[in-house]
């Protein structure tokens, strides 16, 4: 790394990736899945499936099955989602994203062997991908809170994107290599070796903090210092969690958080059963159209993060404000379009519509996946990680809805009652956020701070005076 080149860009470079191979190893199989199963005979044509390509043996999993398959990731990432914050701050993002990289990358590898053998098995090889992924993210919010200043902070939030990504490549990427080499490495084994090279790279180039960094240059060390001064203090132990979840402000914040989750978990697990049997598009193809939404996702996250970052260096717009403002991009207006795009049968125009939706969407950003630092930074990852055990529950819920509605008839019509559910949930957390949102840093953040100085005064006032 040369001397010249600010560490922290390699840190959001690992932040990056880390986000992608998250993602990777949970939506892999959204995609597979179309390659498992044999094709359903109401798709609405009978190419959506190549059915003259030998993608391997096929599983005979009823629409339950499929579902709850689909879910099962969900429910072991629920399980370890609140303690993920608490686990990074005691024993460091570093130590904690190595060893579960370690067993998901394992349970990656076995899946499809697990998926022919018994479904309970691959149930439980997918729960704990789940159950060892949910501190991760936490991990990345408590990593950027020790590394970032808080101008910087939206561009390199938007680095979790990855996630988004990897959506974008792993379904274009896994629908093509399965043509060629099946589902079994082109699903599985091959996103199992790119996460391998992705934790070689973690190993080598991460650190908890600057302190702890043996390659940072003392003038990056000390602007990082000087940034982060007051903000980030160091407060670790038990999080105040009593002080926590009785914050309106964080709990709007949950609210708000869930709404954009539910409706981009529904897509990366759903929408590419969506474009296959109502859309009608081959399982190659839909890899490939089902991404362009979530690139929009990306490209215009990274540009209202920026937009965000100029407007909070500027200080002429409150915080709270500026973060209130963007939840009419990242909320409202794809809540709307939710409601156009399930009255839209031509294939074309539905990708369209989805693309410019999930291009607002990306506003979220600078609302619900950055606001948690304005509340706390000290407990930045403490808090993502409540904020995800609530919201990992769309997961698992929302493919659930999709069989409810269209278990009996895979039409266009009941498919809108599955995009009315999701629009619902983004005007009501929006609408929440705006009565008890905050973009204030919360008097809980430096609450053990404060215990330690009452402590110092209180010795002070019982000492002998010489």
């Amino acid at each position: 790394m040369g001397s010249k080149i600010n560490l922290r860009i390699f840190i959001g470079l690992m932040v990056f990736l880390i986000s992608f191979y998250l993602y990777m190893v949970r939506v892999n199989l959204s995609i597979a899945i179309l390659a498992m199963v044999p094709a359903r005979n109401d798709s609405t044509t009978s190419d959506s499936i190549e059915a003259n390509i030998d993608y391997g043996e096929k599983i005979d999993w009823t629409l339950k099955q499929q579902g709850l398959i689909l879910g099962a990731y969900f429910w072991g990432y629920f399980c370890t989602s609140m303690p993920g914050g608490f686990l990074s701050q005691y024993f460091g993002p570093k130590k904690v994203v190595l060893a579960t990289m370690i067993i998901s990358i394992t349970m990656t590898v076995l899946t499809p062997y697990a998926a022919k053998w018994n479904f309970f098995i691959c149930y439980a090889a997918r729960f704990f991908i789940g159950f060892v992924g949910a501190p991760v993210l936490p991990c990345l919010h408590h990593l950027i809170a020790n590394w970032i200043p808080p101008t910087e902070k939206g561009r390199y939030l938007t680095l979790i994107e990855g996630t988004t990504l990897a959506v974008v490549i792993t379904w274009q990427v896994v629908g093509v290599l399965m043509k060629y080499i099946g589902y079994t490495w082109g699903g599985f084994h091959v996103p199992a070796i790119f996460a391998i090279i992705i934790a070689l790279m973690w190993q080598y180039i991460v650190y908890d903090s600057p302190d702890q960094h043996p390659r940072i240059r003392p003038d990056e060390k000390a602007f990082i210092a000087e940034a982060l001064k007051g903000k980030v203090t160091g407060a670790g132990g038990v999080p105040p969690f009593k002080a926590i979840m009785t914050s309106l402000p964080f709990l709007a914040l949950i609210g708000l958080h869930y709404g954009s989750q539910w409706t981009f978990f529904f897509y990366v697990t759903s929408i590419p059963k969506f474009m296959s049997e109502v859309l009608g598009f081959s399982l190659s193809t839909t890899g490939l159209l089902s991404a362009i939404p979530t690139l929009m996702k990306v490209v215009w996250g990274i540009v209202f993060a920026a937009i965000g970052d100029v407007l909070r260096k500027k200080q002429t717009i409150p915080l709270g404000r500026i973060r209130k403002y963007f939840t009419i991009v990242s909320h409202i207006v794809p809540g709307t379009l939710l409601l156009v795009v399930g009255l839209i049968s031509n294939p074309a125009l539905s990708v369209t519509v989805w693309s410019i939706l999930c291009g607002f969407a990306g506003a979220s950003t600078m609302t619900n996946l950055q606001n948690n630092h304005d509340l706390a930074p000290n407990y930045a990852g403490t808090l993502y990680g409540i904020m995800n055990s609530v919201t990992i529950t769309a997961g698992f819920i929302s493919p659930l809805v999709v069989t409810y509605f269209t278990e009996e008839e895979n039409t266009l019509g009941n498919w809108m009652k599955v995009f009315t559910v999701a629009s619902v949930l983004y005007y009501i957390t929006a609408i929440i956020y705006f009565i008890f949102g905050s973009g204030e840093i919360q008097p809980w953040n430096d609450i053990k701070k404060k215990d330690e100085t009452s402590k110092a005064e209180e010795i002070e006032k019982i000492s002998p005076q010489n």
